[in-house]
């Protein structure tokens, strides 16, 4: 089927090409009336604008870019969702970049679309970004969200309030009466939340008279889910063995799940015998009715893509720091 151009309904209309062209972007010299016009002719007649031509005259491309590790997890998506929602309300397009799971290739990642200029914004979740990046991102003045990631001075920075996690599950563990908690964690080094949810876990233990020694706590780079069910299971018996009571696993529900398998196969009653908090509160949580601390994930993509867009509208706009509240969720482990 052949192209709808501008001069194809101009010449329908019986109007100059330019006053077609005025009419579809909004210029303050055409009457609303005659927008009007033009573009309901423009919807019947199938007209389709051309971005690329509309971008090489205001310079920018359309879209916001969005750089995670990889799109292995539950929580990445629902992140993505969220932004999916802001972005059908908005004039940008999303594309996502993935690397992975290698945190020096999110940096090339996000180097290339900032030298190449193939995203007018940058969004990246869950990766503790360098000073240096960050200072190239400024240099070249394109907005860039930061999701997880840490306390960078982004053009935003948000970030679940992980360190609460840690707080919360602990405080779950001394109200029920638990005195040998262990804790499963992902990469501290790289993953902010992980380092957060330590930190804030060791405090509130420790406030109550609890010590968290290092034989209690099992950190892995491990990120897909059926690894996480196998390192859960491994864990759980190690932790047994050592005489924890309970675990918090602060990598997410599937590796409580395999916390929650290793009980099964050996006859350990839960939570009579040993207790389990997950993270993410995802749907595997409520089939095996687990306790799990839930965060809103997809209410911080939303904020993600806005804050992008505000910027670029307002020319660098920064939002400074935002924390989302997670919400322990009590089940039966």
């Amino acid at each position: 089927m052949k192209r709808v151009t501008i001069k194809d309904i101009a010449r329908n209309l019986g109007v100059a090409y330019s006053t077609v062209s005025m009419a579809m972007s909004d210029n303050k010299t055409i009457s609303e009336k005659m927008k009007q016009k033009v573009k309901k002719k423009a919807a019947e007649m199938g007209y389709y604008p051309s971005r690329s031509a509309r971008n090489l005259v205001n310079g920018r491309s359309g879209n916001i870019a969005v750089v995670t590790p990889g799109l292995f997890s539950l929580y990445e998506m629902h992140i993505v969702r969220g932004m999916e929602d802001a972005m059908l309300e908005s004039g940008y397009d999303m594309v996502l970049h993935t690397a992975k799971y290698d945190w020096q290739e999110v940096h090339k990642e996000m180097r290339k679309i900032m030298y190449e200029q193939t995203a007018d914004a940058v969004i990246v979740i869950g990766v503790m970004l360098t000073d240096e990046i960050i200072g190239e991102f400024k240099k070249s003045k394109v907005p860039l969200v930061n999701i997880d990631g840490g306390l960078k001075k982004t053009t935003c920075d948000l970030n679940i309030d992980n360190y609460s996690c840690g707080v919360i599950a602990a405080a779950h563990f001394v109200r029920t009466g638990r005195k040998r908690p262990a804790l499963i964690l992902g990469n501290t080094e790289f993953a902010f939340s992980q380092s957060e949810r330590l930190r804030g876990f060791k405090t509130e233990l420790k406030k109550n008279g609890i010590s968290l020694g290092k034989n209690f706590i099992c950190e892995s780079p491990l990120y897909l889910p059926q690894d996480l069910k196998l390192l859960g299971c491994k864990a759980a018996g190690e932790f047994m063995e050592k005489g924890a009571d309970s675990v918090y696993c602060a990598n997410g529900d599937f590796a409580a799940q395999g916390v929650i398998k290793y009980c099964s196969d050996n006859n350990i009653e839960i939570p009579g015998q040993f207790s389990v908090i997950g993270t993410d509160n995802f749907d595997v949580a409520d089939a095996l009715n687990m306790t799990s601390i839930e965060q809103p994930l997809r209410e911080m993509g939303k904020r993600a893509f806005e804050t992008a867009e505000k910027a670029l509208k307002n020319n660098g706009f920064s939002g400074g720091r935002e924390f989302f509240t997670p919400k322990l969720v009590i089940r039966n482990t």
